[in-house]
């Protein structure tokens, strides 16, 4: 699996990806300026057109998101309510 497949994944389980201003704000508050178009880019597989390699502090940001949540007690990924059918 590529970093940019992970990346995807990793993503979408984050609330960031329904909210990707709040992403980037997070990232510049770690130190780091991106874009919705590079945020974009990032999640298409490598080797495609539009795709761009996903730098490492990218992975580093959002491992240190997750880990900070972990020890807050806070929840890690959002739950969904689940529908009645």
């Amino acid at each position: 699996m590529d970093k940019n497949t992970i990346f995807a994944k990793l993503f979408r389980l984050t609330p960031f990806s329904y909210d990707i201003p709040s992403f980037i704000e997070l990232m510049a508050k770690s130190g780091y300026s991106v874009t919705k178009s590079q945020i974009n880019c990032w999640q298409r597989r490598e080797g495609t057109e539009k795709s761009r390699p996903v730098p490492d502090f990218v992975f580093e940001v959002i491992f240190s998101y997750l880990f900070e949540r972990k020890v807050k007690g806070l929840e890690i990924i959002p739950r969904f309510e689940e529908k009645n059918e």
